[in-house]
């Protein structure tokens, strides 16, 4: 995926709470450095009249960011208003809250509901700032600021990482649920996204399979098959030509089918997928395809015993919605997980291609 690292060396992504405190620490650098820059006096000389208090107004502005990062880092990391309140009024300023509650929300709000999501399920947005928005960039580079300025006696003194080794990041069970953000985005943004995307995430998938077969006891089998799973997964996406489907190329075509089973439990998909759907209702299972008369039925068949012939307790079932002149595959772990969603296309007899090829 373009990191150049190993996937088993590869750090997972930082906790919510792990970005605002990498924000913190960048904001104590910047006043770090406009304490610095005041400490020389060589250019005393050709000072302009005001210019100290100037330079002491900006440092205090930088100051005010620190406090801003650490109130929303507090928040990040579970610390309620009124405690946070209490120790602002205590120290002679307004309550927390009424300063920075709408900073902390607009914070939650680009990481909760971003512009784009990253393959491994992180938050791309223009409303996160640097170096939350390239953390493990800016983590170095504080680690490379810190350690130049380093000396002997510093309580991170000898330590390689001193910034990013001690964020908080998500563990590899975490990561692989956190990656799961990107497999739902995909669906939302297209009604089939785009092959190469859902390989992407597929690989991922597959790396962190096999870092948590090493790490715990007794996952080696599972995960091991599921890493597999994954691979071939990929590769088949990886095959297919085409940038998928938007959901503004989609007319609402005559005949459609779709098999309701675990496609009812995407919600924002199946919203968007109804106004395409006819009165046939078809599940596709390994080696067998049943018609219903109705969406009840259907349904109806997805539980109970009739469940058992639908749904052979794979680990990923295949299921389909098949219009006129398309067939969807859509796949979900039994944990829940979206694994993929793939087009493949349905030649009709006048030789016409779906418009995604």
């Amino acid at each position: 995926m373009g990191t150049g690292i190993e996937p088993r060396l590869r750090p997972h992504p930082l906790h919510d709470d792990g970005l605002a405190r990498l924000m913190l620490s960048h904001a104590y650098r910047e006043v770090a450095e406009w304490a610095l820059g005041g400490i020389a006096t060589h250019v005393d000389a050709q000072a302009e009249p005001g210019s100290f208090v100037e330079e002491a107004l900006r440092m205090l502005a930088a100051a005010e960011d620190v406090l801003r990062w650490a109130v929303t880092t507090e928040r990040e990391r579970g610390t309620g208003w009124d405690e946070l309140d209490l120790l602002t009024r205590t120290n002679g300023r307004p309550a927390a809250s009424l300063c920075f509650d709408v900073l902390v929300e607009e914070w939650r709000e680009a990481l909760e509901e971003p512009e784009t999501v990253r393959v491994d399920g992180s938050a791309a947005d223009p409303r996160i700032p640097y170096p939350a928005s390239s953390p493990e960039e800016g983590a170095g580079r504080l680690d490379n600021w810190l350690l130049e300025r380093t000396v002997e006696g510093d309580p991170w003194f000898g330590t390689a990482q001193p910034v990013s080794r001690h964020l908080h990041r998500h563990s590899t069970l975490s990561a692989m649920m956190h990656a799961g953000r990107y497999s739902t985005r995909l669906l939302c943004d297209q009604l089939v996204p785009p092959p190469a995307a859902q390989a992407d995430a597929c690989d991922l998938q597959a790396d962190l399979a096999e870092r948590l077969a090493r790490e715990v006891e007794g996952a080696y089998g599972e995960m091991t098959e599921f890493a597999v799973l994954n691979r071939t997964r990929a590769a088949m996406l990886r095959s297919l030509p085409g940038e998928g489907i938007r959901w503004d190329e989609v007319d609402r075509p005559s005949g459609t089918a779709v098999d309701y089973g675990l496609l009812a439990a995407e919600t924002t998909v199946l919203e968007k997928i109804e106004p395409f759907l006819a009165e046939d209702v078809y599940v596709l299972t390994p080696g067998e395809i049943r018609v219903f008369r109705d969406l009840q039925e259907a349904r109806a068949a997805q539980s109970g015993e009739a469940a058992a012939a639908v749904r052979p307790g794979a680990q990923a079932i295949a299921r389909t919605l098949i219009s006129a002149d398309r067939t969807f595959y859509y796949a979900r772990s039994d944990a829940g997980e979206v694994l993929y969603f793939a087009l493949r296309s349905y030649l009709s007899a006048s030789g016409d291609k779906h418009p995604g090829k």
